[in-house]
């Protein structure tokens, strides 16, 4: 299972990079190359972009069924004692990564991310039910 999550994680970190690649494509490398762009307009571009990633990552298992990568791994988070976790909950367990690192080397360390424990949530494998 622990070999789900992290696929499904780094499916989600890719998709993260994939629309922040494109975003700088389009918003700093094409105009700066151009010559049309500030300097002021490339800081408030690149909050911008950095800001749509995070949000990515921390509002991803608001879509229904869960994440791109949940979806692809057939994974899902429910509560400790199995049901559909609810809005709050799936937004509550992502807020600490916000602290990236930090959740990384919680979950190494403990098998177990910050976000889950602050939740009470956990990840399920959906084909091991079907």
């Amino acid at each position: 299972m622990n070999e789900k999550r992290i696929l499904a994680f780094i499916i989600d970190f890719l998709t993260a990079s994939i629309v922040q690649a494109v975003l700088m494509t389009v918003l700093l490398i094409v105009p700066l190359t151009n010559g049309t762009s500030s300097i002021d307009e490339m800081f408030m571009h690149t909050i911008l972009i950095t800001s749509i990633s995070v949000f990515y990552l921390v509002l991803r298992d608001l879509l229904p069924g869960g994440s791109i990568g949940k979806h692809i791994t057939k994974t899902r988070v429910v509560t400790e004692d199995g049901r559909k976790a609810s809005f709050v909950k799936r937004f509550l367990r992502n807020i600490p990564w916000i602290l990236g690192p930090v959740e990384i080397f919680v979950y190494l360390a403990t098998r177990k991310r910050l976000g889950d424990r602050l939740a009470k949530t956990m990840v399920v494998d959906l084909s091991r039910n079907s």
